[in-house]
């Protein structure tokens, strides 16, 4: 039961969110909406909104049931991508620090491409072993790569797009 004197229509709508989450969870569940900034989720929310609108127009009843329920999820991911979203954890923070973090941890470990050239005079000598192939950066830590993520999103400003987080 979520709220008795709206169960008859709360209910319903909440199954079909879920299963266009299940639908959709090969994009990352949770960590892949929480690493979209506020602009991202809601450049996301508008797309869906107008798969909706088409829908509605050419009387696609399929049509307005699935995405009327992906832009109710999209709404689900803009308050919890913005941190207002208060989850089962009962840590309102966690939501803006685990897209962050996942973007830095990704960062970290991604595999340089092959075309690797450092630059500033450091030489680099080919592995023969690819496991030994360089990943992330020898130029930054953890805590200088989360800034970097973060001036690179612009996140001061993103996260002041949205309202205060609050338990």
């Amino acid at each position: 039961m979520i709220d008795a004197k709206y169960d008859h229509v709360l209910v319903p709508f909440a199954r079909l969110m879920a299963k266009e989450l299940h639908a959709n969870a090969d994009k990352g569940d949770r960590p892949g909406w929480l690493s979209m900034t506020p602009s991202m989720a809601m450049l996301e929310l508008y797309y869906h909104v107008a798969k909706l609108q088409k829908a509605v127009k050419d009387g696609d009843m399929a049509g307005v049931r699935e995405y009327a329920a992906d832009v109710g999820n999209m709404s689900m991911m803009v308050l919890d991508v913005c941190g207002g979203l208060v989850t089962f954890s009962g840590d309102p923070n966690a939501p803006a620090i685990a897209g962050i973090k996942t973007m830095v941890d990704r960062f970290l470990s991604w595999r340089r491409p092959d075309a690797f050239r450092p630059d500033a005079g450091v030489s680099f000598t080919r592995p023969d072993n690819p496991a030994w192939w360089p990943v992330g950066t020898n130029l930054l830590d953890a805590d200088q790569a989360e800034q970097m993520v973060r001036y690179m999103l612009g996140a001061d400003a993103e996260v002041a797009t949205c309202p205060a987080k609050s338990a």
